[in-house]
Order: C-alpha cells, then sequence, then structure tokens
C-alpha cells in the first residue's frame, strides 16, 4: 500500500471512530496496514473504551458507543522531528550531553531513534510517562561514534521526516548507511530526497540515490562549507492523528 493510502486509510479510521463513539454498540475498523494511533490513545484519556487486537495480520480497532466522555487536561508533547535536530547536534559533537523534555516517543514516531540506536549512538529514554494518552521521555543523548547501518523500508512510515537529518547524520558514521522506501520524500511538490542528495553533495559526501533509496557514505571528515541550491526546498514535519 502507498504512503498516500495509507495517510488516507488513518484519516478514514480517524473519523469512523470519532463519528462512532455517541453511537449505541460497537464499532470495529479493521486497518490492513500499521498507520498511527493517536486518535485511540486520545479518546481513551476522554474515557472511551477503544481496544486493538492484531488478527490475521490487521489491527482491528473496536469503540464501545454510548461512551461517557469528560474534560481532561491536554499537555501536547514535544514534536520528535523537531528535536531530532537537537539530538543530531549532540550526538556529532565531541564533549556534548543534551536532553530534550517531555517528547513525544510513541512507537508509530520513533524510527529514528530506533536508528540511532541502531547505529551505536547513545541515546537514553528518562522519565517516561503518559500525557494526554501518549507516551512521552526525556531524550538524553551523549555524543558517541556512529556506524553505518540499512534503514528498512518497513520503518519510514515512523521516520519520513526525518531522513533528511539522518542523512546528516550518516555523513559522520563509519561506513555505509542505506536508507529504504523514500518514496514520500519526492511527493508534495517538494522532492526532499533530491534536496538532500544536493546537500550532501555540496558538502564533498559520498552518496548514491537509487529509486526510492538513498545511499551514503561515512567520511572522516566534511567539508562543511557548501551551500546547495536552496530551492529545493524541505517541508515542515508533518503530524498525524
Amino acid at each position: 500500500m502507498s504512503r498516500a493510502a495509507a495517510k488516507s486509510l488513518t484519516a478514514s479510521r480517524s473519523r469512523a471512530l470519532q463519528g462512532r463513539v455517541r453511537v449505541p454498540g460497537e464499532t470495529t475498523v479493521v486497518e490492513p496496514v500499521a498507520t498511527g494511533d493517536h486518535t485511540e490513545r486520545m479518546l481513551r484519556h476522554f474515557g472511551a473504551t477503544v481496544t486493538s487486537v492484531m488478527r490475521d495480520g490487521a489491527a482491528h480497532i473496536t469503540v464501545t458507543g454510548h461512551a461517557e466522555l469528560n474534560g481532561r487536561a491536554v499537555t501536547v508533547p514535544a514534536d520528535p522531528s523537531s528535536a531530532a535536530f537537537i539530538v543530531a547536534a549532540a550526538v556529532l559533537v565531541p564533549g556534548s550531553e543534551v536532553t530534550a523534555e517531555g517528547v513525544l516517543v510513541n512507537p508509530t514516531r520513533t524510527g529514528l531513534y530506533v536508528t540511532l540506536q541502531a547505529m551505536g549512538a547513545d541515546i537514553a529514554f528518562l522519565n517516561e510517562r503518559k500525557q494526554g494518552g501518549e507516551p512521552v521521555a526525556d531524550i538524553r543523548v551523549r555524543h558517541g561514534r556512529l556506524k553505518g547501518v540499512r534503514v528498512p523500508p518497513e520503518r519510514a512510515a515512523s521516520m519520513i521526516d526525518d531522513y533528511p537529518i539522518l542523512a546528516v547524520i550518516a555523513a559522520f558514521a563509519d561506513g555505509e548507511t542505506r536508507m529504504e522506501g523514500l518514496a514520500e520524500l519526492k511527493s508534495k511538490g517538494s522532492d526532499r530526497l533530491a534536496a538532500s542528495a544536493v546537500g550532501l553533495a555540496a558538502n564533498g559526501i559520498a552518496h548514491a540515490v537509487e529509486g526510492e533509496a538513498l545511499t551514503v557514505i561515512g567520511a572522516t571528515s566534511v567539508r562543511g562549507d557548501g551551500i546547495p541550491d536552496p530551492r529545493p526546498r524541505q517541508r515542515p514535519p508533518r503530524h498525524r492523528g
């Protein structure tokens, strides 16, 4: 299933769940491809009964109608894609230690952090807690030596906005980092895959774009004075429901 289709499915599922909260009986939405679960978490936070089980390779999400919803305080967690730039700086600059507080660590949004840990980054989720039904943590990051890894295409959904900054980090890692399944980076009128390649080339970083994959070869030193063409613009991180 394409990312566009997956996003359409997410929106349809969210509307169905919210619309059925006040309807008698139970409503089950069957989702063949895992997407964000923010709607389910929000509904539970306000008092609805929502269950989710995997059956026959698909998620079956059930909401019980006639829910008694109650007003609740909601603190919006910090966005993990915005925190990624601070995290990247801490990982790369010797002697660094940074803690990003109150960051969303929903598994559907933490693909970059999973990848960095696989690369050897010293990243720890501290003070894990729930905020507005969502998992939140303080992310402590320390500088460390990194190694190249393969980032599988099935991880793309949880980090699609983070590949450009991962490409920068990969430039400083030992060996080759290959990122696969990047089709969505070329959509929405802003080819972020091409823009990332332009930035790497401007700074002398060996790389290759092959279809929907980007491979970055880490360097012992990065020139860092290249100025890429500003026309391929990266759109801001998008929030998914």
